[in-house]
């Protein structure tokens, strides 16, 4: 941070010498100045490189609960929904509304076979559900609207809870839930328990 910080003297030291100097003093205020630009380039990269690991490293440590996969975007319950918009990429359809569990907007990103609803708090968004709409997107375990329960129960065993035909597996901080009607799945949601506002 000091380096940084004295980098940045440095380059706004050059800069203002630049606007008052002329003939040769000008010509090593320009050295200097590409000098300091390019310390501080390779100290940005450098930061970014960290920055990049931790959060990987990050990310590594708050997934424990059930997680959806999006092409290589991996959804977590209750994760930070900032990266995991970008990893999508552009959405479909975009919904929000005020939240009523947490102060701010609660929000829904349509994407080609399920949608993402994230809610506030501590001034970011975080993941609250992903609910497949259609049957070409599955879970990491391959179940998709139209398998089977027991295709249900052979990816996930029978520690689960049901109620009117709805199979709810809970995992650390996330619920994963299938409607299931004469056999066969018609309905797919993650949700996420959420912390108390």
């Amino acid at each position: 941070m000091k380096k940084t910080m004295f980098t940045m003297i440095l380059m706004t030291a050059a800069l203002s010498m630049a606007g008052c100097g002329s003939g040769s003093g000008a010509g090593s205020t320009t050295a200097a100045k590409t000098e300091a630009v390019e310390t501080t380039a390779a100290e940005s990269s450098q930061a970014a490189e960290t920055t990049a690991e931790a959060s990987e490293s990050a990310k590594e440590a708050e997934i424990t609960g059930f997680t959806f996969v999006a092409g290589d975007t991996v959804i977590a319950m209750n994760a930070d929904a900032a990266p995991i918009l970008e990893g999508l990429g552009e959405w479909e359809n975009y919904a929000e509304t005020t939240s009523c569990a947490f102060k701010g907007l609660d929000k829904t990103y349509s994407y080609p076979g399920f949608d993402l609803y994230t809610y506030p708090l501590n001034g970011k968004d975080n993941v609250n559900s992903v609910y497949f709409v259609d049957d070409t997107v599955s879970t990491p375990e391959g179940i998709h609207i139209g398998s089977t329960k027991e295709e249900m129960e052979a990816a996930y065993g029978t520690d689960y809870e049901e109620e009117f035909g709805a199979y709810t597996y809970t995992k650390d901080q996330s619920r994963l839930q299938f409607l299931v009607t004469d056999g066969v799945i018609d309905s797919v949601e993650y949700t996420a328990i959420t912390p108390e506002a």
